[in-house]
């Protein structure tokens, strides 16, 4: 999920993830035991479920997976990982400052890195004693005998916390702040200047936060010294403002009852007992929502709508690049994604997915795909380790076609039944190659049981 310019959480509708076509390149199998694939970008080959390996031409980029998901190697030019379990990593590479690094984690008591420069190197031993770097979006992180005592730097700030997390102090840049949660706390930070990317001075908004009692009673001033300084009172579940230049906000027996006038965007929201009903009003934003019945929402560039909770959910995105549409029902029942060029109207790409029969795509050179039975490819459309590991195993029937190069290639039953056409050129093979058919323009040819084939010449 990620939020919408009105606070609220929208579906992020990403472009779909297309089945790599290699309808142009070789290919061999051997029923679902065995698998190669080749084209003009990668290379794979996979014995599922146990092994497969995947290479990409023109880059140093490789991909192994061993039982997956227990263990995985992906590796970008001197940048490699190695991941057991989901737990254990060991990674490498070449790091900003061009020094060699390693590595090694087993998450959540080791964790080490090596590196050209000793001052970079660290280790610890959780929760006992240890140092770590660039680790949990942290610059640095120290501990010892966790929960007794944690430092840790982000961005321009210090935290120290004591028994965790009951006290902490806060030093940075023109910051300072307190706590013994969950009794009090306050953190303030002045009003400042420094440089942009440009070296041009701007002036840093400040602030002031407090809490008592946490989470009943909160008072926090934001954006001080900017351009849309906030004022919040909140007196938890009982009462929350949020005042400010751009847009004013309550809440009355949080969160039930809502009210917002947003003036930056130019609409009016309320709703009670929210986020069961809510509609608004605005330029900026539409909405009428009775949860489960019904419920729409559109804004500039999103539109959201559904009928009867999940039952049918319409999501809709749009972009300088283009529009996606999704359309749902019951979740992943069934989907169907559409992306469309708005300049020309022409269809970029469109995936439909009906859980757990099948996973059909098409993109916008014509390729399509088509796969029968799909029990976790419309679950997890993005996962290429799948399709390599696991979809061999169960796709009884697979469909693929490339009218860019005039190719197409069918398979039933782990290519009992096998059809590939490259131009004016098609095989057909039964019984995985008992029974082989090849036709041209020009000639016929006929092999059974791998003796030597029979042909005939096609006249004019």
């Amino acid at each position: 999920m990620s939020k919408g310019g009105d606070g609220k959480d929208w579906e992020v509708i990403e472009p779909s993830e297309s089945i790599r076509f290699r309808t142009s390149g070789e290919q061999k199998t051997i029923g679902p035991f065995y698998k190669f694939e080749e084209g003009s970008e990668s290379r794979m080959w996979a014995i599922p479920p146990l092994l497969s390996h995947e290479t990409w031409k023109g880059v140093e980029a490789e991909e192994w997976d061993i039982l997956y998901p227990l263990v995985t190697y992906d590796r970008f030019g001197s940048e490699f990982r190695l991941q057991l379990f989901q737990s254990f990593s060991f990674s490498g590479g070449i790091n900003q400052e061009s020094e060699r690094t390693k590595r090694l984690t087993l998450f959540p008591f080791y964790f080490q890195q090596r590196s050209e420069k000793a001052d970079n190197n660290y280790t610890a031993l959780f929760p006992i004693y240890g140092h770590l770097e660039n680790r949990f979006f942290r610059k640095e992180i120290d501990f010892l005998l966790f929960p007794l005592y944690l430092r840790s730097e982000k961005s321009a700030f210090e935290t120290r916390n004591f028994l965790y997390p009951f006290f902490h102090t806060r030093r940075g840049k023109h910051t300072r702040g307190f706590q013994f949660w969950p009794l009090f706390g306050w953190e303030n930070k002045e009003i400042s200047t420094g440089r942009n990317i440009l070296k041009e001075e701007v002036t840093e908004p400040g602030y002031r936060k407090s809490f008592i009692f946490w989470p009943f009673y909160f008072r926090n001033e934001l954006d001080l010294g900017g351009a849309n300084p906030i004022n919040e009172r909140m007196i938890l579940p009982l009462y929350r403002q949020s005042l400010s230049p751009a847009r004013d906000e309550y809440s009355f027996l949080w969160p039930l009852g809502h009210y917002v006038v947003d003036r930056e965007k130019d609409y009016v929201e309320w709703g009670f007992p929210w986020p069961v009903v809510e509609f608004a009003r605005g330029s900026g934003k539409t909405s009428n929502r009775i949860w489960p019945l019904f419920g729409n929402r559109k804004t500039a560039n999103r539109e959201n709508q559904f009928t009867l909770g999940p039952l049918y959910r319409k999501n809709k995105r749009t972009t300088e690049e283009g529009q996606t549409e999704r359309s749902r029902v019951l979740f992943f029942l069934y989907s169907d994604t559409r992306e469309t060029d708005l300049e020309t109207g022409n269809r970029r790409s469109q995936r439909t997915d009906l859980w757990p029969l099948f996973t059909a795509e098409k993109n916008s050179q014509g390729q399509e795909f088509f796969q029968f039975p799909a029990p976790l490819e419309p679950l997890l459309p993005g996962n290429t380790s799948i399709k390599r590991n696991f979809s061999p195993l169960w796709s009884i029937w697979r469909r693929e076609s490339d009218p860019v190069n005039q190719t197409s290639r069918q398979s039933f039953l782990w290519n009992l039944y096998r059809k590939e056409t490259v131009r004016d050129q098609t095989k057909i093979s039964l019984f995985m190659g008992l029974f082989q058919y090849e036709s041209s323009a020009d000639q016929r040819e006929w092999r059974v049981f791998h003796l030597p084939p029979i042909r005939s010449k096609i006249r004019p």
